[in-house]
């Protein structure tokens, strides 16, 4: 369901988890999933310092 793009939270209740902890336990994201969402927050690649 993360990976289709739902928050973990929706997740969470979605699968009657009382924890973040269990949902995480089970949550398997693949490698490339991971990738986007850290480009996702990398808004440029350029220092960010200077010009």
């Amino acid at each position: 369901m993360v990976m289709r793009g739902c928050h973990i939270a929706f997740v969470q209740k979605t699968m009657g988890h009382r924890t973040l902890e269990m949902t995480f336990r089970y949550a398997h994201l693949a490698a490339g999933h991971l990738l986007k969402a850290v480009e996702k927050i990398v808004l440029e690649r350029r220092p960010f310092f200077g010009k």
